[in-house]
């Protein structure tokens, strides 16, 4: 009840305090099995004395067969062949010794007698053996034991080892288990807790600070995070387990990730035509005059304006879950921002990929779609502020191409003017593009396969793209599939690209900073874990620093700041 109550206490109110409390996990048994003796019959034989044995039911015993009694042949049928074969099949089923002489059958002769049995059906089920693993007071001698357990009559012995006992944990470390950083604990019954573990690599070098972020919740489902030169904007989504009921709360931090405020956006416990929503995508965004937080829930698209201290301006609903053409899909919110104004938001819907201009006030344009008839979506848009205008990139298929994979790019301009630039990259499988915010030029990071790779290899790669979608040089890759892929976002210093490197098949998260030309001026390993359950993640610039955050399912948000040389 004290889980129910920490969840009823952060989702039914405002924001009091700087964290809520988490709850302690329940713990699961099952009931134990008895199994009933039967006695066999023998096929062509007597009856056998091999019975099932009652055992208690437990996790990761062993089965013992009890050998049973000798089988008899019945009579032969018709001869000495029916008579040795039903004695014999008897015997060797269920008899532990050769049965008598199968008597002679009507007109037969005599038939043999069953060959030795291989044991009765029986079984002695061993449960798995008790924790401690040597019991006590072993456990809690500070010193890891070793020790023979037999759990029940009939079962062997089991050479049990302790995981650990104090502060000895044998060598293991959090490091050693794959975390960044951390420190294990010995629970009361010798058994290893890595709770304490953590994905945050130690603070140090270029990395100032890692750790949960100043306002967490108990369950958080998604998150984003904006910027300007001396403030992080951050949207965080997180919703009642019982009721699937969410809530909006932004909150800004300083440069060095200290809390300045926090307000409730939106809550769908309360009534209006979003009660009941669950709200899985949002977006953020600095504007001249103070933040746009945008949000999908259900399909539905709305945006709030907020002022420079995070009070709420205005809100509009700009589409609804009854279009398949402009209703969101989870996921595919983008808020680009541009310097001085408002910001495009783009999002992906079912059958589209939808566009609109954002004032600084929270007034929109006309929505626009981003799709013709030569293609379709296969990806979610993504977009920046390149200069003079937006470009827009997404993944499409096209139809003339046999539905070839390419990357359309588009242009919008600061008028909301809509152009197709060109569909580049067909036949590299291209997909996750992400535009470095805040360069002055088109720069992409992607995923797809390596040009004129003989055995097609994926990578992470980066390029440069002219005004007219003409590629300037070529890729430049960043990592190898399979220890590097997916979205990769990325900020400007100048001519400089710092990436967000994401790992594939684990947690794995480096900063890596690149020239003009591409080559690796620094790399900063931020996180570590041995699993992969991250989503979603991103990077910001802050003044000389980059923020980056990542959101694990069951934990907290997770900031770190990253100072660059």
């Amino acid at each position: 009840m004290k889980r129910i109550a920490v969840v009823v206490a952060c989702v039914g109110a405002v924001v009091a305090s700087a964290s809520c409390d988490k709850g302690t996990l329940g713990t699961m048994s099952g009931g134990n099995q008895t199994g009933t003796g039967t006695t066999l019959d023998g096929i062509g034989g007597a009856a056998s004395t091999g019975r099932a044995g009652a055992g208690a039911g437990g996790g990761g015993g062993i089965i013992i067969g009890d050998p049973g009694a000798a089988g008899n042949g019945f009579p032969g049928v018709g001869g000495s062949y029916a008579g040795s074969y039903a004695g014999s099949y008897a015997g060797s089923f269920a008899g532990s010794t050769g049965g008598p002489p199968g008597r002679g059958g009507a007109g037969g002769s005599t038939g043999r007698g069953g060959a030795t049995g291989r044991g009765g059906t029986g079984f002695v089920f061993c449960p798995a053996p008790p924790l401690p693993a040597c019991g006590f007071p072993a456990c809690g001698n500070g010193a890891i034991d070793r020790c023979q357990v037999s759990v029940s009559p009939g079962c062997p012995a089991i050479t049990q080892v302790e995981e650990c006992d104090g502060d000895d944990f044998g060598g293991s470390t959090c490091a050693g288990r794959g975390y960044g950083s951390g420190a294990l604990a010995c629970s009361s019954t010798c058994t290893v807790d890595p709770s304490g573990c953590s994905d945050c690599v130690p603070a140090g070098g270029r990395i100032a600070s890692c750790g949960p972020a100043p306002i967490t919740f108990p369950y958080l489902s998604t998150f984003a995070m904006a910027s300007t030169d001396t403030e992080l904007g951050v949207g965080q989504v997180d919703y009642n387990p019982n009721t699937s009921e969410t809530r909006l709360t932004f909150m800004r931090l300083d440069a060095r990730l200290g809390l300045i405020s926090v307000v409730g956006v939106e809550d769908t416990s309360q009534p209006g035509p979003l009660q009941g929503v669950f709200l899985d995508t949002i977006a953020v965004a600095p504007t001249s005059s103070g933040w746009l937080v945008a949000a999908c829930g259900g399909g539905t698209v709305f945006v709030h304006a907020l002022d420079a201290t995070g009070k709420k301006i205005a809100r509009t609903v700009l589409a609804d879950a009854s279009s398949l053409t402009t209703g969101c899909s989870t996921g595919s919110l983008v808020l680009a921002p541009r310097p001085g104004g408002g910001a495009l938001l783009m999002w992906g819907a079912y059958y589209d990929s939808v566009a609109v201009m954002i004032g600084a006030d929270g007034s929109a344009g006309k929505l626009q779609s981003l799709m013709d008839s030569t293609a379709m979506p296969v990806g979610p848009p993504t977009g920046a502020w390149t200069g003079d205008a937006y470009t827009l990139a997404m993944p499409v298929a096209l139809d003339a191409a046999g539905y070839s994979i390419a990357l359309r790019v588009l242009r919008v301009a600061a008028d909301g003017t809509l152009t197709k630039v060109a569909d580049i990259l067909q036949g590299e499988f291209s997909f996750a593009p992400s535009f470095v915010t805040g360069a002055d030029g088109i720069r992409l990071i992607y995923s797809g396969v390596i040009p004129n790779s003989p055995s097609e290899d994926l990578a992470v790669m980066s390029r440069r793209i002219g005004p007219t979608g003409q590629l300037l040089a070529d890729p430049i890759t960043l990592g190898l599939y399979p220890v590097w892929f997916g979205r990769a976002p990325a900020v400007a210093f100048g001519d400089d690209t710092v990436v967000l490197m994401n790992g594939y098949e684990q947690e794995l998260f480096s900063v890596v900073r690149l020239d003009a030309g591409g080559k690796i001026l620094s790399r900063s390993d931020v996180a570590i874990a041995p699993d992969y359950g991250v989503a979603p993640y991103d990077i910001v610039r802050v003044g000389g620093d980059v923020v980056v955050g990542w959101l694990r399912p069951g934990s907290p948000l997770t900031l770190a700041r990253v100072a660059m040389p």
